[in-house]
């Protein structure tokens, strides 16, 4: 993983998304994804915003500037 990129996941204090979150947050909501045609493997990453999970993939974290995402991490907050 480049440094831009871990500078990012860390800034936005990102969780990867390993074998207990899946379970935990997204393992419940697997046929809702599903039937949404939505590949919840190619999201490497989550933070959670009142209990709710929001999924970020390495190619969204690369490609939006650090400013937009602070942006939006922000308004999800309130």
């Amino acid at each position: 993983m480049d440094n831009d990129l871990q500078n990012k996941i860390d800034v936005l204090g990102l969780q990867a998304v390993d074998e207990k979150a899946y379970n935990k947050d997204l393992k419940p909501h697997e046929e809702t994804y599903k039937r949404a045609k939505i590949d919840i493997n190619r999201f490497k990453n989550y933070k959670l915003y009142g209990g709710e999970h929001m999924l970020y993939s390495i190619e969204y974290i690369e490609r939006t500037p650090i400013e937009e995402l602070l942006k939006l991490i922000r308004l999800m907050q309130y």
